[in-house]
């Protein structure tokens, strides 16, 4: 694979000339956190903060959007789809939202591919950015430390200033020879700063699962009935924080709203969570899941034990969103490791 590098103004002056052609999104600061937003100068970017609040997914699966538009008037109804493929560029994209953006792949754009999420994605441009972890990033334990795909074009700081970068599609290769003009050929030292780069944020990561990522179906299948369950669930608000900012959670609802007249309405699509108390209600009033103990079983196996399964990579990507945003605590690695010694016979 082709390797290049950039400095920061040459970065600065190709983002410019994007943001004439396309809509930017980037991390910028909002109070003491950091969110995706729109951009127009590439100097409000913070492609490298880490824990954004809500992942780049909402770009190709908003909180809310209109699926279809219908009108009531007339003799016979009539229905139009929603569709938006405006084109976005999804800037400071890190290794665990590429590896989200994925796990979304695997059931919105596979078997049963579903329109209105494909038209956003298969326009989503990634540049993808490399970070340096904070306390509650575990990359290193799910695989997603490095990207090897996903990213049109990814960016990794290096120590003597600037960017290396990667080139990852055809599309990112015709992005990057419009736009990026002042970027060099790189070589095999460029190379081993990136691999140094990446070393360092290896060892960064202080947040670790006890076991093999590989091993987890297995731990989750023989927990079903732990202890665990009924400690972290009696104290869980079931507020659904942590399903709401996760990188790889597609839950939704669909509503429907009509005017008051009763003469138009829309079909909305909006973000749902296995965590919220109703979430598993059915007609009837059952519920399959009723206590706060059984919706973490649920939502917990989902990432390392059901998807996983089924598609051969862990649906947790490692991000820590899940347990910055969580009042009490909760996070992956806790849980995960507490039933990992709780097999073993050990003390967490």
């Amino acid at each position: 694979m082709e390797l290049y590098k950039i400095d920061e103004k040459g970065l600065a002056e190709a983002m410019a000339r994007v943001m004439e052609d396309y809509r930017v999104v980037a991390p910028v600061e909002k109070g003491p956190k950091h969110v995706f937003d729109d951009i127009e100068d590439w100097s409000d970017a913070r492609p490298m903060a880490v824990g954004t609040v809500l992942p780049p997914k909402k770009y190709a699966f908003p909180q809310r959007e209109t699926l279809l538009r219908f009108t009531l008037t007339g003799e016979t109804p009539e229905a139009e789809a929603v569709m938006d493929d405006t084109p976005v560029v999804m800037a400071g994209v890190h290794p665990c939202d590429i590896a989200g953006l994925r796990c979304i792949d695997h059931t919105l754009a596979g078997r049963h591919f579903d329109e209105h999420y494909g038209a956003r994605r298969m326009n989503a441009i990634v540049f993808g950015f490399d970070c340096m972890p904070d306390e509650h990033c575990f990359c290193t334990s799910v695989g997603t430390l490095k990207a090897e795909s996903g990213y049109d074009l990814f960016f990794t700081p290096i120590q003597t200033g600037g960017f290396v970068i990667r080139i990852g599609t055809p599309r990112g290769r015709q992005l990057f020879e419009k736009y990026f003009q002042h970027a060099e050929g790189a070589g095999v030292y460029e190379e081993s700063l990136e691999a140094d780069f990446r070393q360092r944020k290896a060892e960064a990561v202080t947040a670790h699962i006890d076991a093999p990522v590989d091993d987890l179906p297995e731990v989750y299948q023989e927990s079903m009935d732990s202890e665990v369950w009924d400690k972290w669930g009696a104290v869980c608000f079931s507020c659904g924080s942590c399903s709401l900012v996760c990188p790889t959670c597609y839950c939704f609802d669909v509503q429907d709203r009509v005017s008051l007249d009763g003469s138009e309405g829309r079909r909305d699509r909006i973000w749902d969570a296995c965590t919220l108390p109703d979430f598993a209600t059915v007609a009837g009033g059952h519920d399959f899941r009723p206590t706060a103990p059984k919706r973490l079983i649920h939502r917990h196996n989902r990432k390392f034990n059901y998807q996983q399964e089924r598609y051969g990579e862990p649906h947790c990507t490692g991000c820590g969103r899940c347990g910055r945003s969580c009042l009490v605590h909760i996070n992956m690695v806790t849980v995960a490791n507490e039933l990992i010694a709780e097999q073993k016979g050990e003390e967490a």
